[in-house]
């Protein structure tokens, strides 16, 4: 298990008490690493706590003695952290979990197309077979998601109006902590031209091609921000029926930001559509990077601006100190909502209504510990700035 999926086991070890429908829930952690190895590096809070099956998520023969020996049926939930998922040709663990029957399946899938071929391929399967499923469950894309559907539907402040514009704005210190997945991740997308939605056509441009500055609040202030192909974009297009909608991501320091630029206009696409490429580069750059990071730190915020056909605009904020931490709890959060028995067999995006029914328990568990969370406010609330009075005071 990587660093997400450990994050996501601790999340829920942590909620067990709080959450009923994580109550009594029993995780295996799984991976390709030899047991041994695989407990050395899991976080203090999980030892004792977890067990622990290798296997191959390349190895049908594999995946289906796992889930097997944690009762096929019986296993409620499968969870799939193991990324990246840019450039792969079919959904592995989903169908593994749908062949077992198992209780439910979700995945932190941050690739456009691995998202979509998930439903189209094996929607009906799922269905047939009684097996809820939820991709792409993370913090972004996953918990931006319900952020924006929330803004859309049940929390808009425009309740006569429709939205016609959603832009998603992300950002990460460094390599927020995550490790080299995230790296490898970064490059993999900076092989795929940005999807977006204008006047509900579909237009794909040049990646990291578009740079906007973006506010923050008051903890991070304004950065820099470039398209990126991101499977919410889709979605939110298709489930919320919004017909503009991009998304934007940017790092620090700046410098990360201008090297992906270079990349993405100058290496060839056989290169960053390469895993092989991809996971090697960041392997190489990890050292560099975990240094970059004790300065930078491993900060994450998430800013959600929805348009209206009034021409008013709703905005909601998020911002983590730790983003391996965030993305286990939000994790946990779709988590508690498959394993509440309310998310009906088939596959399904973050935004589906059927997905989180109670905003108030999943909003709750999904911002623990965050800096900054505000849904659907007006955009002055997100960028008010104290006014500096002097002898480092604020008004």
């Amino acid at each position: 298990a990587g660093r997400v999926g450990s994050a996501t086991a601790a999340a829920i070890l942590r909620e067990r008490e709080n959450d009923a429908n994580l109550a009594g829930t029993r995780v295996v952690l799984a991976g390709r690493r030899p047991r041994e190895e695989a407990f050395a590096s899991l976080p203090p809070e999980l030892t004792g706590r977890v067990s622990y099956e290798r296997c191959d998520i390349g190895d049908p023969a594999s995946l289906d003695r796992l889930l097997a020996a944690q009762g096929g049926e019986d296993c409620a939930l499968v969870i799939h952290a193991a990324g990246p998922f840019q450039q792969t040709e079919s959904c592995p663990v989903l169908e593994a979990a749908i062949r077992n029957k198992t209780g439910g399946y979700i995945d932190v899938c941050d690739d456009a197309e691995h998202t979509r071929r998930a439903k189209a391929d094996l929607g009906a399967r799922a269905r047939d077979r009684g097996v809820p499923a939820v991709v792409s469950c993370g913090v972004y894309p996953g918990l931006s998601n319900v952020m924006a559907s929330f803004m859309c539907e049940e929390g808009t402040p425009f309740p006569e109006s429709k939205p016609k514009k959603v832009r998603f704005s992300y950002f990460t210190a460094g390599s927020g902590g995550v490790g080299a997945t995230i790296l490898a991740t970064s490059i993999l997308l900076l092989g795929e031209r940005a999807t977006q939605f204008v006047e509900g056509e579909r237009r794909d441009v040049e990646t990291y091609s578009e740079r906007n500055v973006v506010e923050f609040g008051q903890k991070l202030g304004k950065r820099e921000v470039f398209n990126l192909n991101l499977p919410e974009v889709f979605t939110a297009h298709e489930v919320l029926g919004v017909p503009n909608v991009s998304a934007y991501f940017g790092t620090s320091p700046g410098v990360w930001n201008f090297m992906m630029g270079l990349m993405a206009s100058f290496l060839p696409e056989s290169l960053l559509t390469s895993r092989a490429f991809a996971n090697g580069l960041a392997q190489l750059l990890m050292p560099l990077v975990v240094a970059v990071d004790n300065l930078v730190g491993k900060t994450t915020a998430m800013r959600i601006d929805v348009k209206y056909d009034n021409d008013k605009t709703s905005s909601s904020l998020f911002v983590h100190p730790d983003t391996a931490y965030t993305a286990g709890t939000s994790t946990a959060a779709f988590a508690a909502a498959v394993l509440s028995g309310t998310v009906p067999p088939g596959v399904h995006y973050p935004e589906e209504r059927c997905v989180v029914q109670d905003y108030e328990s999943f909003f709750k568990l999904s911002s623990s510990k965050a800096q900054a969370f505000l849904v659907a406010q007006a955009p002055w609330r997100l960028e008010q700035v104290g006014v500096r009075i002097g002898m480092g005071m604020y008004l």
